[in-house]
């Protein structure tokens, strides 16, 4: 995937113009339009597929994350109320209310490069807190994984490292600017 990515870049950087490149809030649509015989058409499907990409990325959230929060709050972990389970469906209702009323009001009330900053945000937070669980995890008694991890104190603390150091710079790129 870092392969991929890197060739983006690198095709990116190669078609436009490097002032135009600085100055652009969609890199990739606007990019392909230096593409010979697909200009137009093709910025068009990039558009498209971004907007259905980050659509499938916020529906796929809103899946995930209140299953996360029911198994924290059946475990005492988090508010109780998240624990509640509907029971026709039998999925953590509350917590799809709640994520779902989150989502509506980011996406209503933020433009796409905020909700991408909001998104990333969250999730290096979400990260680090589940790296920082490893320590807690390892200390309880009913602890017994299939793998253990060499030199997991290192890479635990890299780990943490690591995302704090993308969490502050998203932090300081994302909050609303004046």
């Amino acid at each position: 995937m870092l392969a991929l990515y890197t060739l983006l870049a690198i095709c990116v950087i190669g078609l436009m113009p490097f002032e135009e490149l600085i100055n652009s809030n969609a890199a990739v649509s606007e990019a392909v339009k230096y593409i010979p015989g697909l200009s137009e058409i093709a910025s068009s499907f990039v558009a498209i597929t971004a907007i259905i990409v980050i659509l499938g990325s916020l529906s796929s959230c809103i899946m995930f994350q209140p299953r996360l929060e029911y198994a924290m709050a059946k475990d005492g972990l988090f508010f109780q109320r998240f624990a509640k389970v509907h029971p026709k469906y039998e999925t953590p209702s509350f917590s799809i209310i709640v994520q779902v009323t989150y989502a509506c009001i980011l996406v209503c009330f933020s433009n796409l490069t905020m909700l991408l900053g909001y998104f990333t945000l969250i999730q290096l937070v979400i990260n680090i807190m589940d790296f920082a669980a490893v320590y807690k995890c390892r200390k309880r008694d009913d602890y017994n994984p299939i793998y253990r991890m060499p030199m997991w104190r290192l890479t635990t603390v890299l780990a943490i490292l690591g995302a704090s150091w993308l969490a502050w710079g998203t932090f300081t790129w994302a909050p609303i600017k004046e």
